[in-house]
């Protein structure tokens, strides 16, 4: 009878304490992903300091006729030159 209570006793403690290990595992995991979220954020917001603060703030134009000094040496878009060429055809 003692052996059964005690066997129960333990059992009930080993549940227990898997369960506080899980709670455990999954508040770093939340913490980290957190973590990364903010780290995240601050990227986005150090990356578009020009575009979100300034009064016409707008994203670079990354296209190369956008480009003087490639516009200068006579360098085109790859697309552009495609589209040149077919209505030449």
């Amino acid at each position: 009878m003692i052996i059964n209570c005690l066997s129960t006793i333990i059992s009930h403690f080993k549940t227990v304490f898997v369960f506080l290990h899980h709670i455990k595992i999954q508040t770093k995991m939340i913490k980290t992903i957190l973590v990364a979220i903010a780290f995240l954020g601050v990227a986005i917001l150090l990356l578009g300091v020009n575009i979100f603060f300034k009064k016409d703030g707008k994203f670079p134009n990354g296209h190369v006729s956008g480009n003087k000094e490639m516009r200068k040496r006579g360098i085109t878009c790859a697309q552009s030159q495609d589209r040149a060429e077919r209505r030449k055809l």
